[in-house]
C-alpha cells in the first residue's frame, strides 16, 4: 500500500535511473509520468531535499539521478516526498496492532528494495 505522491516519486525515480542522455526537463517528467507540472514539482523538491536527484543549472537544465539506483531504496524515496515518516505511529483503533505489524512489514521491504534490484525484476517479468 502507497500513497498515489509516494508511488508518483518512485516512478519517477525509476524513469531517471533508466535515463543515460542529459538531465530530464520538469516538463518531459510531468508529461512522461502523467501528472500535472504542479504535482511534478512538488515531487521533485523532497526528492532535491533529499538529495536523491540533482538539477543542473544552464542551458542542460533538468533533473538527473544524484545518487547510485544500487543504493536508493524505496524507503529512501518515499520518506523524501512524504510529510509523516512510515513509521509514525498510528491513533488507536481496534485494529491498530494489526496494522502496525502489517506497516512494519511493509516498511522493512519498501528499506531493503532498491531502485536497481526493481530494474533488474522489471527486466524479468
Amino acid at each position: 500500500m502507497m500513497s498515489v505522491k509516494s508511488d508518483l516519486a518512485v516512478r519517477t525515480v525509476v524513469h531517471l535511473a533508466r535515463q543515460s542522455g542529459p538531465p530530464v526537463s520538469h516538463e518531459t517528467l510531468a508529461t512522461t509520468m502523467q501528472t500535472t507540472p504542479a504535482k511534478m514539482n512538488e515531487i521533485m523538491v523532497g526528492l532535491l531535499h533529499a538529495d536523491i536527484v540533482s538539477k543542473p543549472h544552464g542551458p542542460l537544465g533538468g533533473f538527473r539521478l544524484l545518487r547510485r539506483p544500487e543504493s536508493l531504496s524505496f524507503y529512501d524515496v518515499i520518506n523524501a516526498v512524504e510529510q509523516t515518516a512510515l513509521s509514525a505511529p498510528l491513533r488507536p483503533t481496534t485494529h491498530t496492532k494489526q496494522l502496525d505489524e502489517t506497516r512494519t512489514q511493509l516498511e522493512a521491504t519498501y528499506r531493503i528494495m532498491t531502485i536497481a534490484q526493481y530494474l533488474r525484476d522489471e527486466t524479468k517479468a
